[in-house]
């Protein structure tokens, strides 16, 4: 960092670029499902769309955030990935006119391309920003759960009033604008609090046997230029390989995986959420459009209190035993949506979805916290990346394909079943396999 950070009081553009950046993200992006149904898709189409931008974004994501470490141009990325996420949200619209599922597929795909990266370059920006103080990230974060919130409430009231969904995709545009106002303003004193990569001080996690690396990397690029009429190409292949695994090693861990496992398999859950409860809303229960726009800040409300005080809850109950009650609510909450009667019984889906922020309030804490401690400080923004990847990626991916499948031949009520049972499994290796210490 350049200089030390300022007081937690000063960190005003952490917050104000969360609050900008999620109101577009939570306005006609979490109106795709309808949009799909209203152009005649059946649910297994629905969730095959859904299940594309994750699986491309598992490998665009990590590419995206490699290459915004490695050039020290995260703000760059994250106005292209903004400007493009915009533009394929009316390429949405269009291709829903008439033009078919392949369409859809089509411009889905160049959305995942696009806007991959938004969340994980933005988290990695804001984690440089704060420099020693990492722990006050949830108290940024919570400004973009209070703006997902009222932003998903005047999307489903804007679409209510008006009739049709181009209202929301306006609201949608109009956000991004006033984002990237914002971040142009920001511009500066945001390039002047992320110092490049390179000048980072080393983690203090990076372990003994990887201090020597520059050394080696000098060691072998003298011995290579001494060598030029004979070159040794598997050597030096064999060698960048050795030197991933060294530099990389913390991910190959195997409470790593167990930690990345469980973050796949709420990615699912959330996502099976996010593609099929609306659906499931309208016709199974009944919910009136109003009731549809309540469930946004219902989601959030519980977001606020967790996100302030994220870092004394992990402080008093630790990662492992967070990321442990975050399986069971969302267990409990995917349950609790098979007893939900139709009719006016629907509104008591709101309570259930209070769930949701505490759920993913201490699951995205833990995992921030988690990743903070493991991957080396130069590393910040690949870890992200990677992070992205699996939980947004690899967990979404499989959500929208077996939500879909399983939505089709079963209902939504089996769908929420499944996943609840998928998540029963990933707790049981997570306490066995997963990280030890509590934080």
């Amino acid at each position: 960092m350049s200089g030390s950070p300022p007081p937690p009081n000063s960190f005003h553009i952490p917050k104000l670029l969360y609050f900008t950046l999620f109101l577009a993200f939570c306005s006609s992006p979490a109106l795709l499902p309808i949009l799909y149904r209203q152009a005649g898709l059946s649910t297994q189409e629905i969730g095959i769309l859904s299940s594309i931008s994750p699986w491309i974004s598992m490998i665009a994501a990590p590419c995206w955030t490699y290459l915004a470490d490695k050039k020290n141009k995260p703000l760059s990325v994250l106005v292209g990935t903004v400007i493009g996420t915009a533009a394929v949200q009316w390429g949405l619209v269009w291709a829903s006119e008439g033009w078919g599922f392949w369409a859809l597929v089509g411009m889905v795909m160049v959305g995942a391309i696009v806007g991959a990266p938004t969340g994980a370059v933005l988290d990695g920006i804001v984690l440089r920003v704060l420099g020693d103080r990492k722990n006050l990230y949830g108290r940024q974060r919570l400004w973009g759960a209070i703006s997902c919130g009222l932003s998903t409430f005047l999307a489903g009231a804007a679409v209510s009033e008006t009739g049709t969904m181009y209202s929301a995709f306006l609201l949608h545009s109009t956000f991004t604008i006033i984002f990237l106002i914002v971040l142009a303003f920001c511009w500066r004193p945001l390039k002047s609090s992320i110092s490049p990569p390179s000048s980072a001080p080393p983690s203090k996690l990076i372990t003994s046997k990887s201090q020597p690396l520059l050394e080696k990397q000098k060691s072998a690029s003298l011995t290579s230029s001494e060598k030029t009429l004979q070159p040794h190409r598997h050597h030096n292949h064999t060698s960048r390989i050795s030197q991933f695994m060294e530099t990389y090693e913390w991910l190959f861990r195997k409470e790593v995986g167990a930690f990345f496992l469980s973050m796949a398999a709420m990615g699912a859950s959330f996502a099976v959420v996010g593609s099929f409860l609306f659906i499931y809303m309208i016709e199974d229960l009944g919910a009136t459009p109003l009731l549809r726009g309540l469930s946004g800040p219902f989601d959030v409300a519980l977001e606020l209190p967790f996100f302030f005080y994220g870092n004394e809850v992990l402080a008093k109950v630790g990662i492992r035993k967070s990321i442990i009650l975050a399986h069971i609510a969302q267990i409990i909450r995917l349950l609790c949506y098979t007893l939900i009667p139709a009719g006016e019984g629907a509104w008591s889906v709101l309570a259930v979805e209070l769930l949701h922020g505490f759920a993913f309030t201490i699951l995205w804490t833990s995992a921030q916290s988690y990743l903070s401690q493991i991957a080396p400080q130069h590393q910040d923004i690949t870890a992200q990346g990677i992070l992205s990847a699996i939980y947004s990626g690899l967990g979404s991916g499989l959500g929208g394909i077996g939500g879909g499948m399983i939505h089709k031949r079963k209902g939504a009520l089996a769908a929420f079943r499944v996943m609840a049972g998928m998540l029963m499994g990933s707790l049981v290796v997570f306490v066995a396999v997963g990280p030890r210490s509590g934080g």
